[in-house]
């Protein structure tokens, strides 16, 4: 992972999140989109910690 992500790649898990955000509540009972929004939302916490490191 780069030191200092790009916008473009904050965008882009941003966007992941708010995707799965939106099938976590279209099927709240599926443990794999459960698994997907999980990863995504880890995504976006190390993509923000190092942007917020720089």
């Amino acid at each position: 992972m780069p030191d200092q992500p790009d916008a473009a790649t904050l965008e882009a898990a941003h966007m992941a999140v708010l995707q799965m955000f939106g099938a976590v509540c279209a099927e709240p009972d599926n443990p794999a989109v459960a698994e997907q929004a999980d990863q995504s939302l880890w995504r976006l916490d190390e993509l923000l910690a190092a942007a917020a490191s720089s």
